[in-house]
């Protein structure tokens, strides 16, 4: 504060509010005065020295002369206390009447710096929740004792439990998750509006009962709609909290609302277990979810300023844990600017790692809210990201280069030198060539493989045993083409009697009793041929694998179907089929392309090392839409995503590119079984940091925004 603003503050005669309420805590052993302002219903934490000297100040003081006669031994300076008065002030602790500060003006940047910010973290208020409270706190006071806690344990293991047994039908749920529309981006909102309105309400509860606990009359409490990253949501004002002595006890209201969301979470989840597929079951799901993964993720998280992070503050009794926080870690960062005089003890360290974990998991939440909002809109999508880079990139980037320009004029050696150094080896690390290399996914491939399909239509009555040698693989059955065939035969030998007579009786019809006979003994010809197709011999020197078939026993196949039934695995020469996508997959090809004969290292799927190394027999002339295995799908573990067609049958979302290779120097306890999964590094020209990374940003906003 300079000397005008201070001498102004020294001559003032501020009052303190006088129908404060007050009441004296311990913090960390320190004790403390919690003031309520009753005309705004907010809440301040002041020191006790300062409290002590606010309090004499009655309208008819000076400053001055209140810092006089509290004299030297209330442990505060006067320019701190002139700080501290400053502050209290701007709360509306203090009334000054006619006072004039040399407060400077608000720049335009700032300005639209509020702006963007009240736009992202605004609140509106509706009403007070202190008509409800007699009405919820017997239907959720229950859940913040020593038994609710214990029905609560109870009802999450059984939530567990019947979840285990339901992993399909989850898989299936979140397929379906992953193509929302606009109606259920709604109808999850108004649910999720509808259980955060029931945890805040949980939250005033537990307030009110812990207050009662302690003497304290705390009902009221204000609550309305906040506007978070331009996610509407329910909150409720439960800063009377700060006059309840225990911390275990603030602690217990913090955790309350997060209680109310387990609980609707596990009967929710009870109850999807216990359901069908359909309308109802689906809601659930989404009550699962928003309740509780959503619970734990943000609210019970202490890195974002909500109830996870309260109840470590209250736990640790530490306040201000996130300002204290970004101070440190805002330190630490400018030490070596020479902007700052760095970490002054362990704990500044502790807080600058706690801010470091906040910030991490706070730009994660801006990328998700980016990625999900550029699949509904790219122009909503990269306007949030514009906002986002001018509040956290750009303004505090120059506002440290007006700070770095005035550590400059001061000490121009360590201002100058650091920044060099620090952009320089940022340079070299991002602009310096690595090596780079594409990893592809195959399987080993024998070339006697047969794959054995399903011949015809009809039932599959015989299946032969994994590694049977001879004999039939599969015989299919199909009565009604039998009872068609003995039909025909009928038919046949009626239409044979009929010719004859017709020979006798009226020659001029015998041609067209022949034509008919023709025409049903071709008709039981073709479906002669057909049975004779019903088995199908293992080839000889061949081992056979059922695949699917060893689970479809007196299943109907269909001779359309394009997957096979099984392999015939024959003595043969062993290729690699390595699979790329499209976007690693041309630059794959290029650089196979440029180095004929070039051998690469290849791997078993698991192992950590190369195993042998291969060549290449055969580059793709295109893409294809296919895949020999599931096995190199994403639902199996591989990189190849997949859909299903209209058939049903999995294939890649994009097309893929295959490259044959050929092994080499294969060890002799290396076997290459057929199916076996391998991965190969395909060498690539070198690139840096900066450019590798801009192609996998570049990459993945065409992929997922078309842009």
């Amino acid at each position: 504060m300079d000397d005008p603003a201070r001498q102004a503050w020294m001559q003032a005669k501020p009052r303190f509010i006088s129908d404060a309420i007050a009441r004296r805590l311990v913090l960390r052993g320190v004790p403390i005065v919690v003031v309520r302002d009753p005309v705004t219903g907010r809440h301040w934490r002041l020191a006790m020295p300062l409290y002590r000297l606010a309090t004499l100040l009655d309208g008819r003081r000076t400053v001055a002369e209140a810092i006089s006669l509290a004299g030297d031994d209330q442990g505060l300076d006067a320019e701190r206390f002139v700080r501290e008065l400053a502050s209290m002030a701007k709360a509306g602790l203090l009334r000054l009447p006619g006072l004039k500060t040399n407060r400077p003006k608000p720049t335009t940047v700032s300005s639209l710096n509020m702006v963007l910010q009240r736009t992202l973290f605004v609140r509106f208020e509706i009403g007070n929740l202190r008509p409800i409270i007699p009405y919820a706190r017997p239907v959720l006071g229950w859940l913040y004792t020593r038994t609710g806690a214990i029905v609560l344990a109870s009802l999450l293991l059984a939530t567990v439990w019947a979840w285990a047994a339901e992993r399909p039908a989850i898989a299936a749920q979140f397929e379906r998750l992953s193509q929302l529309g606009v109606k259920n981006v709604v109808m999850g909102w108004l649910m999720f509006a509808a259980a955060k309105m029931a945890h805040e309400v949980g939250h005033a509860v537990a307030a009110n009962r812990a207050g009662a606990s302690e003497g304290l009359h705390i009902e009221s409490f204000r609550w309305g709609i906040s506007l978070m990253y331009l996610m509407p949501a329910p909150y409720v004002d439960v800063s009377p909290a700060w006059l309840i002595a225990s911390r275990w006890k603030r602690a217990q209201i913090g955790l309350a609302g997060i209680q109310v969301d387990l609980l609707v979470a596990s009967i929710a989840g009870l109850a999807w277990s216990q359901l069908g597929a359909g309308f109802v079951a689906d809601r659930l799901f989404e009550l699962v979810l928003l309740c509780g993964a959503s619970s734990l993720l943000f609210n019970a998280n202490p890195l974002v300023r909500l109830d996870g992070y309260y109840v470590l503050s209250d736990i640790l009794e530490i306040s201000n844990l996130q300002p204290r926080g970004s101070k440190a870690l805002g330190n630490l960062l400018k030490w070596p600017l020479g902007l700052s005089r760095g970490p002054r003890s362990v704990s500044d360290l502790g807080y600058a790692a706690y801010s470091a974990a906040s910030w991490t998991w706070r730009w994660s939440i801006f990328v998700a809210i980016f990625w999900f909002t550029g699949g509904v809109s790219p122009t909503i999508a990269f306007l949030f990201a514009g906002v986002i880079v001018f509040l956290y990139c750009a303004t505090p980037l120059a506002r440290g280069l007006k700070n770095w320009v005035s550590v400059v004029r001061t000490a121009p050696g360590r201002a100058t030198v650091a920044p060099l150094v620090i952009g320089a080896v940022s340079l070299f690390l991002l602009f310096f060539p690595v090596p780079v290399y594409v990893v592809g996914d195959g399987i080993v491939w024998n070339e006697g493989v047969t794959s054995i399909f399903s011949p015809a239509d009809g039932l599959l009555r015989v299946r032969a045993p994994a590694g049977a040698m001879a004999g039939s693989a599969i015989e299919l059955d199909n009565p009604e083409l039998r009872s068609t065939l003995i039909e025909l035969r009928a038919e046949r030998e009626a239409v044979r009697i009929a010719a004859r007579r017709a020979r006798v009786e009226a020659p001029e019809k015998a041609d067209s009793f022949d034509e008919r006979l023709r025409a049903v003994s071709s008709q039981i010809a073709a479906e002669m041929k057909e049975m004779s197709s019903w088995r199908i011999e293992i080839p000889k020197g061949a081992v056979w694998h059922p695949l699917r078939a060893e689970s479809m026993s007196s299943a109907w196949l269909r001779r359309d179907d394009p997957r096979p039934l099984g392999l015939a695995i024959a003595p043969g020469p062993v290729v690699l089929r390595v699979f790329l996508d499209q976007w690693d997959g041309p630059a794959a090809l290029a650089a196979l392309a440029g180095s004929a004969g070039q051998t690469v290292p290849v791997r078993r799927r698991g192992e950590t090392r190369a195993s042998f190394s291969a060549v290449v027999t055969q580059l793709p002339t295109h893409a294809r839409d296919e895949l020999p295995s599931l096995a190199l799908s994403t639902t199996a573990g591989g990189r190849i995503p997949v859909r299903a067609d209209a058939r049903d049958v999995q294939r890649p979302t994009e097309r893929v590119f295959e490259v044959r290779f050929a092994p080499l120097t294969v060890p002799a306890d290396v076997p290459l079984d057929h199916g076996a999964r391998v991965e190969v590094r395909i060498p690539l020209d070198g690139a840096s940091l900066a450019s590798i990374a801009w192609r996998r940003i570049r990459q993945a906003l065409q992929h997922h925004l078309n842009v």
